[in-house]
């Protein structure tokens, strides 16, 4: 199974990496910026909503 890291996030590279991961980091083309002005305020809503959107955002390009 491919796995996609829809993320430019050296941290989170780094995490996956050290967990043992193999993945491939591609960056999203949903705008973070954009997106956090529509999202919910809550914090873990919206991690959950920028997560969801990143994701969508590479879906037609990866789409298994």
């Amino acid at each position: 199974m491919r796995f996609i890291l829809a993320s430019t996030s050296k941290y989170r590279k780094n995490l996956l990496t050290r967990a043992g991961f193999q993945f491939e980091a591609i960056a999203p083309l949903a705008n973070e910026e954009e997106l956090k002005k529509a999202a919910p305020v809550d914090v873990e809503a919206l991690t959950r909503f920028l997560a969801l959107k990143k994701a969508e955002s590479l879906v037609d390009k990866f789409p298994s």
